[in-house]
């Protein structure tokens, strides 16, 4: 989808203020809803997503499963609410070579597995809204041993979530001195350490 226009600085794929904000999006909902809601607490219009599972409810993009993103840009970041139920957010990522892997963050898991595919951690949200942002080009290294190439597809699961308008699914984040966003952490031990930090503050949405 974008392997062709010039990629620099930051790329919207998903607006929870924009007008028909999932239009490019494919959503799966059995069990649940997906709708567009004001949240009072950053008054500001939400992507609220409900369902009685995790594996019942998500939201791909591209829709199309032919098409890929093709983004070579290598950070993705996302604002999402906590609201303590299950949350995955999972991007596929392909290689120099051409091959193709998946980096998952799930809250429920505690620790990080991988495979040469894929490579699942956990993701610690604090209470309230979360700026999560995940360096796909240090993680598919420390993970597969491979060099980056461009982002492929994101595919995110919830039972009960929120997310907001702040870049969200926006590759490469132009950081301002008013912000205090936090980096993905890096890892020594796959097994043992936390791929991302979070941010708990609701000031970072000022």
């Amino acid at each position: 989808m974008f392997r062709n226009i010039y990629q620099s600085g930051l790329i919207s794929l998903l607006s929870s203020v924009g007008y028909e904000p999932l239009q490019l999006w494919a959503t799966e909902v059995r069990n649940g809803s997906i709708k567009r809601i004001r949240d009072e607490e950053i008054s500001d219009m939400v992507i609220e997503v409900i369902s009685r599972d995790v594996r019942e409810t998500c939201i791909t993009f591209p829709a199309n499963r032919t098409e890929v993103l093709a983004i070579k840009l290598p950070l993705i970041a996302f604002l999402v609410k906590n609201l303590n139920e299950d949350f995955t957010f999972e991007v596929e990522v392909t290689d120099v070579r051409g091959d193709k892997h998946w980096l998952r963050a799930s809250n429920f898991q505690k620790k990080s597995r991988q495979s040469p595919l894929i490579c699942t951690m956990p993701l610690r949200l604090g209470e309230g809204w979360n700026y999560v942002q995940m360096d796909m080009s240090d993680l598919t290294k420390r993970a597969f041993g491979r060099k980056f190439s461009e982002l492929v597809r994101i595919q995110v699961r919830y039972k009960f979530m929120q997310i907001a308008d702040c870049a969200e699914f926006s590759v490469r984040i132009e950081l301002t001195p008013k912000t205090n966003y936090l980096q993905s952490s890096g890892f020594t031990k796959l097994a043992e350490a936390d791929l991302f930090k979070r941010q708990g503050d609701n000031k970072l949405l000022v």
